[in-house]
């Protein structure tokens, strides 16, 4: 390749026929005042050039997923290469990134290290690696033919008498028979000959014994295997050798020498946004905090009482009768705070009870608290996901379906208003037949779709095989259904009435939408309170809540969802529901009057709560 990219002709934008070289492996700054083609040399021609020729290597199917590039207004550019933009804006905020990061050239530079690099021990300079099967059968086979060999694996043997009898009596279970020690071998079958092992110096088992020649592949293979399941080490010793010669192999990642072991590199070692291979004092930043102390004694000369040190903590000899500890500063600033108490505590523990490292970890967290609930229905686990989401889940549904059936209430009212349908059907009924018509209409179309909805996303897990099972403590009890059909009409009634009263007052659809968002606010204060009504259902907040007609439907299903409710709030809020829901039905049908409906007035606020209390 050329030692430079040689541009020739560049003519994009401000740039007049220029011809330049830029050398590679140099780092070249283009710079120029405003408007002098920096930007239309590098981006707009070099790397659009560049990005152009990659895209044309690719193949006719990759490319159609491509956006085609435009060949930049220059004659000729040689010793390019696919280049790689930066934005000057720094798009990320994590201070760990950097220009290789951005440009996820780390990941190849990460999977390099890992796949091609060597590893060497930083002791004797060894080079490491883990010896396969194959790789030993090839090296122990390249002895010269005739020679004999024992195939060996250490024997790491218990300190006790009776551990080690069971270790050596468990070997001649697995069927090995022989040992072997400095030259010598003893013979399970004959135990008087393991008196004279000195158990006090290395041990081994004797797998094989074997003469070098052709055809005995095979079976270096497998001693190797069994040594490797045994020990995860296999030694070939030369038989008559003198001095002894050894062959070690080991499968693991250790230097054979000092036997340290390494571990494999593997891409998340070259990684410093990775606790494997981030630096454990800098944790991958780059820079640490420590002290200085040039600055904490800044004359090492001047003594404690001449002012070496500005503030200091002593603890006091009788600390354990009295437990004394001083503070000793050159001034005192009420307004500055000092609490080192945790940090004080932290460091006389630790050197009043650090030999017992079980007492310190106890005194450092003396509570292990287990919950044990008397109550014989299974209980939720708080951990658990469900015990959040299952309730927030039904206090979504229910705000969603009120909502969408309370809103088609509006929207009716409105377009029959516009229409004039509903001067006719005021010439016929009453506006409280009419109301409750609708009321009853529309909330039962509603309940209709909720139910059609249900079945259909039932239908389709079990048309898909697939299965959906909840813990018994996370299935909801079935009368939670007869609740919430019940606070749902109430809740309908209550909305839908409000809705139809603010339908007779706005002039047009475009200002009942915005009515709209002003009515259901009530409904989304249990949305804003979720936490406190999963977490402490029976709480002060979720009493009330659930008590208020405007909040009741949505904040006592979600306590139903989440808990247990005591009968008498259920009733109590169904009254206070029903209550409203009568009250509001009676007041809205007083809207509907001829002055209302053919008035034409912008909605406002005030007048709809004149009319809502019968002052209009």
């Amino acid at each position: 390749m050329e030692d430079s990219i040689v541009i020739r002709g560049a003519k994009l934008h401000n740039l007049k026929n220029i011809s330049l070289e830029i050398p590679h492996n140099k780092l070249t700054v283009v710079t120029g005042v405003s408007g002098s083609g920096k930007s239309s040399l590098v981006f707009d021609t070099i790397y659009a050039e560049g990005q152009r020729r990659y895209v044309e290597s690719l193949s006719a199917y990759a490319r159609q997923f491509l956006e085609r590039m435009e060949k930049p207004e220059v004659d000729e550019i040689e010793g390019l290469a696919p280049p790689i933009a930066i934005r000057q804006k720094n798009t990320s905020r994590n201070p760990r990134s950097t220009v290789a990061t951005s440009t996820e050239l780390y990941d190849f530079l990460r999977l390099l290290y890992a796949r091609v690099g060597r590893t060497y021990c930083p002791k004797c300079g060894q080079f490491v690696q883990r010896d396969t099967v194959d790789q030993v059968a090839q090296r122990v086979l390249a002895e010269p033919e005739g020679t004999r060999w024992y195939v060996l694996f250490p024997v790491r043997l218990p300190q006790k008498s009776a551990e080690m009898r069971d270790r050596l009596f468990d070997l001649r279970q697995r069927g090995f028979n022989r040992l072997y020690q400095d030259g010598r071998t003893f013979e399970f079958s004959t135990p008087e000959s393991l008196l004279d092992i000195d158990f006090t110096r290395p041990l081994h088992v004797l797998v094989d014994r074997i003469v070098m020649s052709s055809g005995l592949r095979q079976r270096v293979v497998d001693s190797v295997e069994i040594c490797y399941r045994e020990a995860g080490e296999v030694i070939f010793e030369q038989a008559g050798a003198e001095p002894p010669r050894r062959l070690v192999f080991n499968e693991k990642f250790a230097c054979k020498t000092c036997n340290i072991e390494f571990l494999t590199p593997e891409p998340r070692l070259f990684s410093f946004n990775n606790p494997f291979g981030a630096c454990p004092r800098c944790q991958g930043f780059g820079n640490t905090l420590d002290y200085d102390f040039n600055l904490i004694i800044p004359d090492p000369t001047l003594s404690l009482d001449e002012g070496a040190i500005d503030a200091f903590v002593l603890i006091a000899e009788d600390y354990l009768e009295n437990g004394t500890v001083y503070y000793y500063r050159p001034d005192f600033n009420p307004m500055e705070g000092f609490d080192l108490s945790a940090e004080l505590e932290h460091i006389i523990n630790t050197n009043l009870l650090g030999e017992n490292q079980a007492l310190l970890a106890r005194v450092q967290n003396p509570l292990n608290m287990e919950m044990e609930v008397l109550n014989p229905e299974p209980q939720r686990d708080p951990g658990n996901m469900l015990t959040f989401f299952l309730p927030y889940a039904v206090t979504f549904l229910f705000y969603i379906v009120i909502l969408s059936s309370a809103s088609l209430m509006l929207s009716s009212i409105t377009s029959e208003k516009q229409n004039r349908v509903i001067e006719i059907l005021m010439t016929s009924i009453t506006p409280m037949q009419m109301l409750t018509g609708k009321i009853i209409a529309l909330g039962l179309a509603g309940l209709f779709q909720t139910i059609v909805w249900t079945t259909a996303g039932l239908l389709l897990l079990r048309v898909s095989g697939t299965t959906f099972s909840l813990p018994a403590e996370f299935q909801l009890p079935v009368s939670i259904i007869f609740w919430g059909a019940i606070f749902f009409l109430l809740g309908y009634a209550v909305y839908a009435s409000l809705m139809a009263g603010a339908g007779a007052l706005v002039p047009n659809l475009r200002e009942s939408s915005q009515v709209t968002t002003i009515l259901v606010i009530p409904m989304v204060i249990p949305l804003m309170m979720i936490n406190p009504l999963i977490q402490q259902p029976n709480g002060t907040i979720a009493v009330v809540l659930s008590l208020f007609p405007l909040t009741a439907p949505v904040s006592m299903m979600t306590r139903l969802a989440g808990t247990q409710v005591p009968i008498w709030q259920i009733l109590l809020s169904i009254l206070l529901l029903a209550i409203t829901a009568a009250l509001v039905i009676r007041a809205v049908s007083g809207m509907f009057r001829a002055q209302n409906l053919l008035s034409g007035q912008p909605f406002r606020m005030n007048v709809f709560f004149k009319a809502l209390l019968g002052r209009l």
